[in-house]
Formats: structure tokens, C-alpha cells, sequence
């Protein structure tokens, strides 16, 4: 983590302890520390925030005039997510301090962090979802809470909890694997089309047991035939990866595939074409 040269002298004497960045992708961890002349900066904590939320008094308390001046260096990277990041400067030797706030860091985030950033609008709005995101990337424990929200009594709440944890477990299969029985729980058979679609498009993210993969297929057949097109289509495209391994299951996707050539649907067509090259792409490589 660099500062300018006209920071530092702040940050040595501890009248900076704030910084924003603007960055593609976090660089830094809470309790990591990371040399600044002699010494070294120790982040306390990491907050995803929005450009809206820097302001003067933020530019200030970071070493700034104000927040066009701050802003005037921060945007140099390109990067699109925006990020508080609290830290304190350590002389040379002072690494005992760090590790202290390192096992102050370690304890359990506060619960109902991420609740109140889902609730709100329409089926339509996906209310604070990306900053809950960002909120678990930065904190993977974040996931339990997440997870337990698929429970709530407000089935919008319910709907970007489970959206988030199937996009997380896109880039972070690691943090949802041990909870990938909620996509074959209840919700598998809810009545709301975006819950269903959720699910049919992380099942073939995971590795299942036997048991596990038997429900999973089973839920992924049952959906190749729900009403809403969307879902009929993430549906066919999960099964036949899912039972790309399963000599058995080829005639019934083949099957489902020529249905959704022969269907009226320009998406499902589309579809049909899309996974028939995908299968075909696979067994050119295995041969």
C-alpha cells in the first residue's frame, strides 16, 4: 500500500490513519502490514464504500484539501470499487502491536451486518447487493450470514441472499462449497421464478456425494420444464454438465435438446445451440 510522498510524514506521526482507494480488486488484508520507509502500515480494517460517501471531511481526516483533491489521485488506477481502509503506522520494532490487532480482527463480525443492505424495492431492484459483496470478500464469514438469510420471512431478502451466494460461488467455490446443500433444500421448489433460477445455475459449480448429485440432477430435470424460459434454460445447460460424466443421462438431455430446437423460444433455441457446442468441444478434447 503506497502514499505519496507529501502523506508520509502524516502517517509517521499518526495524523493520517485513514486511506481510500479505488482499485480493481482488494490489495490488502485486514491485519496485514506493509513497509512504508522504515517502518509499516498495519491495516485495522477494510469498508466497502461508494464515491458519494467521500467527503471533505474524509479527505481531510486522509491527508487531503478536500474530496477533489483526494479524488484527483485516487482515480489514477482505473479501478471501479471504492474502499475505506483504517490503519496505524508502526516504527521499526513495533510489530507486537500488529499482532494484537490481528486477533482483535480474528473475532466474529457483528451479526446483521447484511440484512437491512438487502432489503427494500421490488423484485426487480437488487437493493445494496454489491456492496454486501464486496462486504464478503472482504470478510469470507460473512458467507454464514449470507447463507442463514436464504431463511428470512422476506422473500426478496431471501432472493439476493441465494443471487449472491450462487455468484460468489462463480469466483469463490471454496467459500460456498460447505454450504451447498441450500441449493438443494426447500428453495429448489419455490414458487418464485428468479429463486429457482439461482439455484438451477449453481448446482453444477459443486461437487456432490452420490446422494447429493442424485437430488441435484433430479432438481435440474424437474426445472428443464418450469414455465419461465430463463430457467428452462440454465436448467438444460446444468444438467447436461452436471451429467456430462453419465452415459445413462445423454438420451434425456439429447432429448430436452431437440424440445428446445423444435421450441418457438429464440432463447431456448439459442441455448440449445450453445450447449450442443459445448458438448461437442468436450468430446473432441477427450478423444
Amino acid at each position: 500500500m503506497i502514499f505519496t510522498r507529501r502523506l508520509r510524514e502524516g502517517v509517521r506521526r499518526g495524523r493520517i490513519r485513514c486511506t481510500i482507494r479505488i482499485w480493481k480488486g482488494l490489495h490488502v488484508k485486514v491485519g496485514g502490514r506493509y513497509r512504508m520507509d522504515e517502518g509499516h502500515v498495519v491495516v485495522d480494517s477494510i469498508a466497502p464504500i461508494g464515491l458519494k460517501d467521500v467527503t471533505d471531511d474524509l479527505a481531510r481526516e486522509s491527508g487531503f484539501r478536500d474530496a477533489e483533491d483526494l479524488l484527483e489521485t485516487a482515480q489514477h488506477g482505473g479501478g471501479d470499487d471504492v474502499y475505506l481502509i483504517r490503519f496505524h503506522y508502526l516504527p521499526p520494532g513495533g510489530w507486537e502491536r500488529a499482532s494484537m490487532l490481528v486477533q482483535q480482527q480474528q473475532q466474529p463480525p457483528p451479526a446483521g451486518r447484511i440484512r437491512p443492505l438487502l432489503t427494500g424495492g421490488d423484485r426487480r431492484s437488487i437493493a445494496k447487493s454489491n456492496r454486501v459483496r464486496r462486504l464478503v470478500e472482504c470478510d469470507p464469514a460473512l458467507v454464514a450470514e449470507l447463507v442463514a438469510l436464504t431463511r428470512d420471512s422476506d422473500w426478496l431478502v431471501v432472493q439476493r441472499a441465494i443471487d449472491l451466494l450462487e455468484k460468489l460461488a462463480h469466483d469463490h467455490v471454496e467459500w460456498i462449497a460447505p454450504h451447498r446443500r441450500v441449493f438443494l433444500g426447500p428453495l429448489a421448489r419455490s414458487d418464485k421464478w428468479e429463486i429457482r433460477l439461482q439455484i438451477v445455475r449453481a448446482l453444477p459449480l459443486f461437487r456432490w456425494t452420490p446422494a447429493e448429485r442424485r437430488r441435484a440432477v433430479a432438481i435440474l430435470a424437474e426445472n428443464v420444464s418450469f414455465p419461465q424460459t430463463f430457467v428452462r434454460a440454465w436448467a438444460l445447460d446444468g444438467l447436461a454438465r452436471l451429467t456430462a460424466n453419465d452415459p445413462a443421462a445423454r438420451p434425456t438431455v439429447l432429448r430436452h435438446l431437440r424440445t428446445f430446437e423444435r421450441s418457438s423460444s429464440k432463447a431456448l433455441q439459442a441455448r440449445a445451440r450453445q450447449i450442443r457446442a459445448w458438448l461437442a468441444t468436450r468430446e473432441e478434447i477427450e478423444r
